[in-house]
């Protein structure tokens, strides 16, 4: 694991690199997948799912259109319900509990610029 994936893994300030802009390639790869999946292809889509996130539990749904960052970082419990057009920014861990519903067009996000420190926003 390289520097920058390393401060990302440890929730720090970190900068985009290479093997993160290919990380989030290989997610959106996986995505193209599930969301092109055709509408009763439920197996394409299980599948896609479980091969992107950390954690599938059993029943889970997420109804596409879906996009994410990474992937890894999301686990969703068993009977969670993710509606259309979500979307989850997981440059840290995203738990979804079981038996939680989330709207349509839902975004959680867990990264944050740095908005105190001007002399590392200038470099």
């Amino acid at each position: 694991m390289g520097e920058q994936a390393d401060r990302l893994a440890r929730g720090e300030w970190y900068l985009d690199d290479e093997e993160l802009r290919q990380r989030r390639l290989e997610c959106w790869r996986r995505l193209d997948s599930f969301n092109g999946a055709a509408a009763d292809d439920d197996a394409v889509r299980s599948r896609a799912l479980a091969s992107l996130f950390g954690e599938v539990g059993d029943g889970a749904l997420v109804v596409p259109r879906f996009q994410c960052s990474y992937g890894h970082n999301i686990r969703l419990g068993a009977n969670a319900f993710v509606n259309a057009n979500g979307f989850f920014m997981d440059d840290a861990l995203i738990t979804i509990g079981a038996d939680v519903r989330i709207g349509p067009g839902a975004q959680l996000m867990t990264a944050l610029h740095p908005v105190d420190d001007h002399r590392r926003r200038r470099e």
